[in-house]
């Protein structure tokens, strides 16, 4: 085969050369599959204003000081205690449709704020509930990319370099729960279901099953999800069927249908 950009032989299979691939643009934006428009304008509608200029007099409102997420993010960024930055992230992707608990199902709109947001706090550390609660967003973000990294037509050494890097950087995010236990169950579970993107489907079923032991019915509801979701993709359709009727019915709801759905399909 050959690349369809400048012609260079390629593997079976594969669309784009190394060299080609290298130029293209940052893997991170794969994740963002959503077009609309009036995403920005629904994130201004919910977001509170005061946490996006910042606690301040009125006095020391300055143009600088706008409601532009973007120029809201690079201020936060700029100051060295970066106070609010945690709030600020945590609320902007939850309003933009990133869940804590990673399923798949995400359609984030088309931001570079989002993008940036990963690359810009992808090394920055806060013992705070609030950063975890945004590091796992951010995780799930680079989850979701390499996601579509494994499934690019793409050179094998190519994807397996890029994943490589996307899987390190979503750990470093998912790490941030660690003190949480709450959420650090929450970061566990998806980074399991990362695994299985990258094709360590067992390795993601013995983390999920260890989470089963002992865990309160809301954890094991969620576990349970990944588990028949991750059977599905596989073809194991009896055992997807099996982990779903195992969820107690006050903890079922329209994303169990749609995976009996999958399963059956329908």
């Amino acid at each position: 085969m050959g690349c369809l950009v400048c012609g260079s032989r390629t593997s079976a299979g594969s669309y784009l050369c190394g060299r080609c691939y290298k130029r293209s643009e940052d893997p991170l934006h794969l994740a963002l599959t959503r077009k609309d428009p009036c995403a920005d304008r629904r994130i201004a509608n919910l977001d509170s204003m005061m946490l996006r200029l910042g606690p301040s007099f009125l006095s020391e409102v300055k143009t600088s000081k706008g409601l532009e997420p973007g120029m809201t993010f690079d201020r936060m960024m700029a100051i060295p205690e970066r106070p609010h930055l945690a709030s600020f992230i945590d609320l902007y992707l939850d309003h933009a449709g990133m869940e804590l608990t990673l399923t798949g199902d995400e359609r984030l709109p088309h931001r570079d704020l989002i993008v940036r947001m990963v690359r810009e706090t992808k090394d920055l550390e806060f013992a705070t509930e609030t950063w975890a609660k945004a590091s796992i967003r951010l995780g799930n973000i680079v989850s979701l990319a390499l996601r579509k990294v494994n499934g690019l037509e793409v050179e094998a050494e190519d994807a397996a370099r890029t994943m490589s890097e996307l899987h390190t950087m979503a750990q470093r995010f998912y790490a941030q729960a660690v003190p949480f236990p709450e959420l650090a169950v929450v970061a566990r579970g998806n980074e399991a279901l990362m695994l299985h993107w990258q094709g360590r489907s067992e390795e993601a079923m013995e983390r999920l099953e260890v989470e089963l032991l002992g865990a309160p019915d809301d954890i094991k509801a969620e576990i349970l999800l990944k588990m028949s979701q991750i059977h599905i993709e596989r073809g194991e359709v009896a055992k997807a069927l099996e982990a779903l009727r195992s969820i107690p019915p006050e903890k079922s709801g329209a994303r169990v249908e749609r995976l009996r759905a999958r399963a059956e399909g329908r």
